[in-house]
């Protein structure tokens, strides 16, 4: 741009007037905060136009200015909080040493889900408590089924490691499921079966029991959804909005990174949520391809894909037809088909996303 001075003042000049506008506009920006003679042509054409505006009447901003102002307020504090929970994570992550192991109290209900700090008893005595119940069920059942319980914990224990997922996310419960049947099963073994009355005893205690745990971690998922800087897994702060966001601007169908069936069911099947991130329904999928329009609904923090998302916008001369950042997502929206490949974006873990997700 430097080498071509007749381009450099039409640029400044465009910019000035306000028609230079969409990627070519934010290229322009960033050219100016980085080369001197780029912002002084800038500034040189903001100063030969600004006495102009006196010859003209007082206008009201437009409603859109503020709201965007507030947005890039938002999205600054958004950020900030963001990096405050991560950095508050860190000293707990790296505090804890039971690995994989601390999710096991999640199984015996002495451990709170996406808190692991948060617990009745150490990580290392729910394990110890847990395999105590194993063995006993196993010395119960030997005659029976042999080695059939011990060997499905045993496989379990050994994969469960194994899981980046559940290596990532030692908090999230859902990544125990498989072992659930197995714990119900211990359970029922260990309910004396000599008399009726003693097994309905028994059975009478362990329901009292699961009821006071489960009462106890919702106390705590519930504490962790009213932080100021809620659990992404817990809390969505801003996703009822982001739904009638969309509403009010009539569109139906969206592509979205990790609030797929979130959106889908807070607007009642109103909107189509397609997430590539984890593609789930093939129909919803097929509607996201078909639409010549694309509006993205992401969230924010790592992988940071809205950054992304205008990092292609501004390389590739796509025009952002709307932006808005509502709570802790970003909704884009462009005047064409704008696949999640096609714009670099990521998924958990920071991997791209499966081609049959767009």
């Amino acid at each position: 741009l430097l080498a071509h001075p007749e381009l450099l003042e039409l640029l400044a000049a465009s910019h000035a007037l306000g028609t230079l506008r969409g990627g070519a506009r934010r290229r322009f920006e960033t050219l100016a905060r980085e080369q001197a003679p780029v912002r002084a042509a800038a500034l040189v054409w903001q100063g030969r136009l600004a006495g102009m505006t006196e010859l003209q009447q007082p206008v009201a901003p437009d409603p859109a200015v503020w709201t965007r102002i507030r947005n890039l307020i938002d999205a600054e504090q958004a950020q900030q909080a963001i990096e405050r929970q991560r950095d508050n994570a860190a000293p707990i992550a790296s505090a804890s040493t039971g690995g994989w192991l601390r999710s096991l109290g999640m199984l015996t209900g002495t451990a709170t889900p996406w808190d692991l700090s948060r617990n009745l008893v150490p990580w290392w005595l729910a394990a110890l408590i847990l395999g105590l119940v194993v063995v006993i069920a196993w010395l119960r059942t030997r005659e029976a089924v042999g080695w059939l319980l011990p060997g499905i914990v045993v496989i379990g224990g050994v994969t469960a490691p194994l899981n980046l997922v559940l290596a990532l996310s030692p908090g999230a419960p859902r990544y125990l499921y498989p072992l659930m049947p197995v714990v119900a099963v211990i359970l029922a073994v260990l309910v004396p079966d000599r008399s009726p009355s003693r097994a309905a005893w028994a059975a009478a205690g362990v329901l009292t029991m699961a009821a006071a745990l489960t009462a106890w971690g919702l106390v705590g998922m519930d504490e962790l959804a009213n932080e100021p800087t809620p659990n992404f897994f817990i809390a969505s702060p801003g996703i009822d909005r982001v739904v009638h966001y969309l509403e009010r601007r009539g569109i139906d169908v969206v592509t979205t990174d990790s609030a797929g069936m979130q959106i889908t069911f807070l607007s009642g099947g109103e909107i189509v949520a397609s997430s590539f991130g984890s593609p789930r329904v093939e129909d919803f999928e097929r509607l996201a391809a078909a639409v010549p329009e694309t509006t993205f609904v992401l969230a924010g923090g790592p992988p940071d894909n809205p950054k992304r998302l205008r990092t292609w916008a501004d390389s590739s001369g796509a025009t952002v037809t709307d932006e808005a950042h509502i709570g802790q997502y970003w909704v884009i929206s462009f005047d064409q088909r704008v696949t999640a490949n096609q714009a670099d974006l990521q998924v958990f873990g920071g991997v791209a996303p499966p081609a049959s997700g767009e």
